[in-house]
């Protein structure tokens, strides 16, 4: 009878479904309330009951991410970034995503070049973005190569785990489905343009990924130099769609890196400001007009 016929996988949410309702029930005995007292300690437990409503959802919504995490940990494929002899991979050939936090995931569309697009699934951790290709039940992480100029030497690889503390966003104004995400290090910068199926999911990757990559970059000052070079990344994003069309704007993003190392050294080492009037290049000679 104390049972009321409920079998024990029916009785075992009754905790839970209890705990949601506490505030709405507390809530009603304050509406209720006249002594202004009384009414104050009913309002304060309300309010501790949905701060523990907060940290209950909270926690398992972690704990649900954490097993999608270490079912993608199991399905991992890493084969690639092991035979890979690029130094930028090299911290990522045991990569352990169980000890990230995910923040989003979906499908994408990733354009390599204006003839190769790839299939990917995205994950975007706290401070990693990756863009997972599906093959059967693995996850891959492979490199994409991308022609910049008509030589041998003129490929550069696109490493499918990025960080995040270089990153920046920007759309693509010929394609609202689209947008573009950039990523520079000290001689180097990447284009990705990545294509959601809509203009909603577009919004629901780009901004939690605008929000990872300016957390990730919390509490580090702009230098002059960074925000020059940013205003320069933005001013060719309109030419970078992969093609021939692209290639001239991706060597000037890294030319234009180089050019800031040999201008602005000191200013990365120690905060300096820009060269004065009058101070060479590295090795002599004054600055001449171009």
């Amino acid at each position: 009878p104390r049972c009321r016929r409920l079998q024990l996988k029916d009785m075992i949410p009754t905790e839970m479904q209890r705990l949601t309702k506490y505030p709405l029930l507390l809530q009603s005995i304050g509406q209720n309330t006249e002594e202004p007292t009384e009414r104050e300690k009913v309002e304060l437990a309300a309010e501790c009951c949905r701060e523990i409503l907060h940290h209950v959802n909270q926690a398992v919504r972690d704990m649900e991410d954490l097993l999608r995490l270490k079912d993608y940990q199991r399905r991992l494929d890493l084969s690639h970034l092991r035979q890979s002899s690029d130094p930028m991979l090299s911290e990522f050939k045991n990569l352990d995503i169980t000890k990230k936090k995910l923040v989003h995931e979906g499908p994408l569309t990733w354009r390599v070049t204006k003839d190769k697009a790839v299939e990917v699934h995205v994950l975007l951790l706290d401070d990693l973005l990756l863009l997972l290709q599906r093959q059967d039940e693995r996850l891959l992480l492979k490199s994409h190569s991308r022609t910049l100029t008509p030589t041998p030497d003129g490929k550069t690889m696109l490493r499918p785990v990025l960080r995040l503390t270089s990153a920046m966003t920007r759309e693509v104004a010929t394609d609202h489905k689209a947008f573009y995400v950039l990523f520079t290090w000290d001689q180097e910068a990447q284009i990705y343009e990545l294509v959601a199926q809509t203009v909603s999911e577009r919004k629901n990757t780009r901004e939690p990924l605008l929000s990872s990559s300016e957390n990730g970059n919390g509490g580090r000052e702009t230098s002059p130099a960074d925000a020059r070079t940013e205003r320069i990344l933005s001013d060719l994003l309109p030419f970078c769609r992969p093609g021939p069309e692209g290639q001239l704007a991706a060597t000037a993003l890294r030319k234009v890196l180089s050019l800031k190392q040999l201008l602005f050294p000191a200013e990365e080492d120690n905060g300096a400001g820009p060269p004065r009037d009058g101070d060479g290049v590295p090795g002599g000679g004054p600055l001449s007009p171009a």
